[in-house]
C-alpha cells in the first residue's frame, strides 16, 4: 500500500507574528545607532575631502611653477549649504594682491562663480561649517603652534559691501611654501601656520586642519 504523503506544514498567524514583532524591534534599535552615526561618518569623509583638496593645491603649485590659493568662504549660501572653499590656479599672477585681474574669479564677492581658473571646489552640506571647534584640544608640535581656529578660519577676516562675511585664502607657492590672506587678499602675519576647522554642531565633533609655512598638513579630529 503507498505511503500517504505528509502535509506541509505552514506558519501560524501567531509564528508570523511574533517573527514581524522581532524584526520591528530590531529596526527601531538599529535606527538610534544609524542616526548617530551618519553625521560623525560625513564629517569624517569631508575631512578627508578638505585634506586631499588642500594636498592637491600644493601638488598643482609645484607641478605649475605657479601659485595656487585655498580661498575659504566660511558664510556663502550654496544651494547645499553654508560654506565653500575653492581651489584656484593663478595663472594671470598678482591675484592676491586685492582686486583680481580680468578672468581671474574676484576674491572680494560674496559668492564667487566657478570659474575657468577653478581646480576644485568643495560646496559644504547643510549641518556642517567652517566654524570653532566643538572644544580645545592639544596637538602635537609644530602644529600646536599655529593659531586656533576660533571663528572656523584663522586667517579670515572681512566683510564685502553686499554681505557675506568674512573669507581668507591659503597659498601656496612655486615652491610649496603656504602663505596665508585675509579679506581681499591682505597678508596675514602668521608665522606659525594657520588652521581651519569643519564643525558639524549636531555632532559636536570638528576636523582641523592645520597648514605650516613649510606647506606641512595635517588633520586632526576634536570630539
Amino acid at each position: 500500500m503507498p505511503a500517504t504523503p505528509r502535509r506541509q506544514r505552514g506558519f501560524t498567524l501567531i509564528e508570523v507574528a511574533v517573527v514581524l514583532a522581532i524584526a520591528a524591534a530590531m529596526v527601531t534599535m538599529g535606527y538610534p545607532l544609524v542616526h548617530r552615526t551618519r553625521p560623525r561618518v560625513e564629517l569624517a569623509g569631508l575631512g578627508t575631502q578638505l585634506h586631499a583638496l588642500v594636498h592637491r593645491a600644493r601638488q598643482e603649485a609645484l607641478a605649475r611653477g605657479k601659485d595656487v590659493a585655498v580661498i575659504f568662504y566660511p558664510a556663502a549660501t550654496t544651494s547645499s549649504g553654508t560654506g565653500r572653499i575653492l581651489v584656484i590656479a593663478d595663472e594671470a599672477g598678482g591675484f592676491m594682491g586685492g582686486a583680481a585681474p580680468a578672468g581671474n574669479l574676484d576674491y572680494c564677492t560674496t559668492l564667487p562663480n566657478l570659474h575657468g581658473d577653478t581646480l576644485d571646489a568643495i560646496d559644504l552640506p547643510r549641518g556642517v561649517t567652517l566654524s570653532a571647534p566643538a572644544r580645545a584640544q592639544a596637538f602635537p608640535f609644530p602644529y600646536n603652534l599655529a593659531p586656533a581656529p576660533a571663528n572656523g578660519c584663522s586667517f579670515c577676516t572681512g566683510t564685502v559691501p553686499s554681505g557675506g562675511g568674512a573669507r581668507g585664502a591659503l597659498r601656496f607657492d612655486a615652491r610649496g611654501r603656504a602663505a596665508f590672506f585675509a579679506d581681499c587678499g591682505v597678508a596675514s602675519a602668521l608665522p606659525n601656520g594657520g588652521s581651519v576647522a569643519l564643525t558639524n554642531s549636531e555632532l559636536g565633533g570638528s576636523r582641523v586642519l592645520t597648514v605650516l609655512p613649510s606647506g606641512a598638513i595635517r588633520t586632526f579630529s576634536v570630539e
